[in-house]
């Protein structure tokens, strides 16, 4: 009788290190903060486990660092310099340019550098 219980707790041990090297790698492979979040959403469910729930805020934390990191930086170089224009064009033209080349920048959040 115990025999049978030990196994299946050391098949469910088993189960649940697979899945936290597959949350691991699935969001080191994405590609987007984007696609990380998705993930983690994904994934949500087997959060009730406490040492994935564990893990799953670890990488949460992870990808929310990714996200700030690049708005902050945006932020910075939008503040730090003033756009050019041409002299035919609007005075509004140059930081349209920007916000516009900041706004795809911050479409393609890469996690890994």
């Amino acid at each position: 009788m115990y025999s049978i219980y030990f196994r299946f707790r050391n098949e469910l041990g088993k189960i649940e290190q697979k899945l936290k090297n597959l949350l691991s790698n699935s969001i080191e492979q994405m590609g987007s903060v984007e696609d990380s979040l998705l993930c983690l959403q994904l994934f949500h469910h087997y959060s009730q486990r406490a040492d994935l729930y564990e893990l799953m805020r670890q990488m949460a934390g992870n990808v929310w660092d990714a996200l700030l990191t690049e708005v902050h930086n945006v932020r910075r170089e939008i503040l730090a310099q003033r756009p050019t224009r041409c002299d035919s064009s609007p005075n509004i033209a140059g930081p349209i340019l920007s916000a516009i080349l900041c706004s795809k920048r911050l479409k393609r959040l890469k996690l890994v550098s």
